[in-house]
C-alpha cells in the first residue's frame, strides 16, 4: 500500500507511485501547527547534482546554457564565489542540510565508504527538513538516495521511475526501468564489497548502451514537484529538488543536444564530445526548473517563496587529468552556483565567499528561528544581502575522502590544499596523485591551477598549513564532543542491563 505521509523518522519508509499516494490527515493534523501565520515563505530548494557553475550563461559560459537560471538569477541574488564543503553528494548534501562541515556532522565518507560510526553522529544532527517540518511545513524530497537523507520528510520520493508520466510504453522501455529501479533503489541492498563493481558495470555497459538520448528523469522528477505542489499549494511547504541528470553518464533527451555530432565528435575529441553532453544535459535540467518557477506562478504561490539554486559539487570535464568525475579539491569540483530568489530581496551580484554551510543558517534567521541549539558552522547570509557589509568568510574550507584524502584553505585569494601522506594523496580512481602532496596556487594569476607554487611560495604555504591545520582540529573537537556524549549513552544503557 503506497501511502506519502510518514509519521516517526526513521519509520518513513513510503515510496510508490505519486498518483497512489493520499496524505494521511490524521498524520498531518500531528506533525503541524495549522495556527501559524503563511507569512512565513514557502521554500524550493533545488540541487542540481555535479553542476559546475562555470557552465552557466549567468556565470560568464560563453554558451546559453541556461535561459531560465540566468532569468532567475537576474532578478535574484547570485553568489559569485560559493564552494561546496566537500566533493561528493553524501558529505555535500549532509552539510548543506545540517549547516555543518562534514568533519562535524560526521558523514565525511560516500556511498558504500561511509561507516556506522559516522551514521550514529549524524543521528545527533537536526536536520533542515526536520526543523522545518516541526514549524509546520509540509516536508517534499524529491530524491533516491534514502538512508538519513530521508529524515523530516512527510513525502520522500525515491523511484520516480515507476510513474504513468514515463514516456515510452514499449518492451525496450520496461526493461530500462527495472535497470534504472535496480541502479538506484536495489543496489544499495547488496554487500558493500561488491557495490562499486556493480555500479561501474551499471554505467558503463547498462546505462550508457540502452538509455542513450532516452533519459527523461528531469522531466518526470518535476512532474512529481508540480503534482505536489498542487496538492499542497494552499500549505506551507518546503520542496526539496535533486536533479541528478547533469551527473555521469551525460544522457540528455535528443531535443537538447545533437547526438550526431556527439558521435562525429567522439571519433576525434572525446572531452569535446562529452562536454556537449553535459552541456545538453544542464538545458534539459534549466528547461524543468523553467517549469517549476511558473507552475509556482501559475498557482499563485510564488511572491511567498523562498527559491535556492545550487549544486553539491562540480565536475572536472578533463581538468587535471580528471575526466568526467569530481573528485580533487581543484575549483571545478568545488566551485558551485548559488541563486537566492525572495520578491523581498533586492537583485544583486555578491562577490563576497560563502559555503553551503552558510545556507541553513540564512533560511533559519529569515524564519525567526533561534539557531544557537543547533551548533552550526554556517553563518546567515541575510547581511550580505542586505547590504549590510561586504566582507564575509576571511577563508574557504573544503575536504575529500572518497577518491583521496586531502584537505584545502582558500585565504586571501591563495589556494593551499594537503594531504598528511602520499598514501592519502594516492587517487583511487586515477591510481595517481593529482598535483603532489602538497600544492599551492595563485588563484589571481592562475585561476585555472596550473602551476604549483608551493617550493617557490614556503611562507605562504607554511602560513596557510597552520591555518588549515587549526580549522580541521576545531571541527574535529566539536565531533568528539559528540561523540563522548555518544559513548556515555551507551555506557548508560549497558549499565542499566546491568552489563558493567
Amino acid at each position: 500500500d503506497c501511502v506519502g505521509c510518514a509519521g516517526d523518522l526513521e519509520d518513513n519508509q513510503a515510496y510508490g507511485w505519486i498518483d497512489n499516494w493520499e496524505y494521511n490527515m490524521k498524520e498531518k493534523e500531528n506533525c503541524t501547527e495549522r495556527g501559524e501565520s503563511m507569512s512565513e515563505p514557502n521554500i524550493v530548494f533545488i540541487v542540481i547534482d555535479a553542476l559546475r557553475s562555470r557552465n552557466l550563461s549567468c556565470y560568464g559560459y560563453d554558451k546559453k546554457t541556461s535561459p531560465n537560471i540566468d532569468k532567475i538569477a537576474k532578478d535574484g541574488i547570485l553568489f559569485e564565489n560559493a564552494y561546496s564543503t566537500t566533493n561528493a553528494t553524501d558529505p555535500s548534501l549532509t552539510s548543506i542540510f545540517s549547516g555543518k562541515f562534514p568533519r562535524h556532522n560526521g558523514i565525511i565518507n560516500h556511498g558504500e565508504r561511509v561507516k556506522s560510526d559516522e551514521i550514529e553522529i549524524i543521528k545527533r544532527t537536526k536536520l533542515l527538513p526536520e526543523i522545518l517540518k516541526a514549524k509546520g511545513y509540509i516536508t517534499i524530497g524529491l530524491d533516491w538516495i534514502d538512508r538519513w537523507h530521508k529524515r523530516g520528510y512527510n513525502y520522500y520520493i525515491n523511484n520516480c521511475f515507476f510513474n504513468t508520466s514515463y514516456k515510452s510504453k514499449n518492451v525496450t522501455s520496461f526493461i530500462e526501468k527495472l535497470a534504472i529501479n535496480f541502479r538506484n533503489n536495489i543496489l544499495e541492498r547488496f554487500p558493500v564489497s561488491i557495490q562499486s563493481f556493480i555500479k561501474s558495470f551499471y554505467d558503463k555497459f547498462i546505462y550508457r548502451t540502452m538509455i542513450v538520448g532516452g533519459n527523461n528523469e528531469a522531466e518526470i522528477v518535476t512532474d512529481n514537484a508540480i503534482n505536489l505542489l498542487n496538492k499542497h499549494k494552499n500549505e506551507k511547504f518546503f520542496l526539496f529538488i535533486h536533479y541528478w541528470d547533469v551527473h555521469t553518464p551525460y544522457n540528455p533527451p535528443v531535443q537538447y543536444v545533437n547526438y550526431g555530432r556527439y558521435r562525429n565528435l567522439l571519433k576525434t575529441n572525446e572531452i569535446d564530445a562529452k562536454k556537449l553532453l553535459y552541456d545538453g544535459a544542464i538545458k534539459f535540467v534549466d528547461h524543468n526548473i523553467g517549469r517549476i518557477f511558473e507552475s509556482l506562478e501559475d498557482l499563485g504561490v510564488l511572491e511567498n517563496t523562498l527559491l535556492i539554486i545550487t549544486s553539491d559539487h562540480g565536475e572536472s570535464l578533463g581538468e587535471h587529468e580528471i575526466y568526467f568525475d569530481h573528485h580533487g579539491l581543484y575549483e571545478v569540483s568545488i566551485k558551485v552556483p548559488l541563486i537566492i530568489w525572495y520578491p523581498k530581496f533586492e537583485p544583486l551580484r555578491i562577490r563576497a565567499m560563502v559555503q553551503h554551510v552558510d545556507i541553513m543558517p540564512t533560511i533559519l534567521e529569515l524564519l525567526n528561528v533561534d539557531e544557537s541549539a543547533y551548533n552550526l558552522d554556517g553563518r546567515s547570509l541575510l547581511p550580505l544581502i542586505r547590504k549590510e557589509v561586504d566582507n564575509f568568510r576571511s577563508y574557504i574550507y573544503v575536504e575529500e575522502n572518497y577518491a583521496c584524502s586531502k584537505k584545502c584553505i582558500i585565504k586571501n585569494n591563495f589556494k593551499y590544499i594537503f594531504a598528511s601522506s602520499v598514501n592519502d594523496a594516492f587517487c583511487r580512481k586515477c591510481k595517481k596523485i593529482h598535483g603532489g602532496v602538497e600544492e599551492l596556487y595563485d588563484l589571481n594569476s592562475d585561476p585555472e591551477e596550473i602551476k604549483n607554487i608551493a617550493k617557490e611560495e614556503k611562507e605562504v604555504a607554511e602560513e596557510l598549513k597552520g591555518d588549515l591545520l587549526r580549522v580541521v582540529k576545531q571541527l574535529d573537537d566539536r565531533r568528539r564532543r559528540i561523540e563522548r556524549v555518544i559513548i556515555q549513552d551507551r555506557i548508560r544503557k549497558l549499565g542499566s542491563l546491568g552489563k558493567i
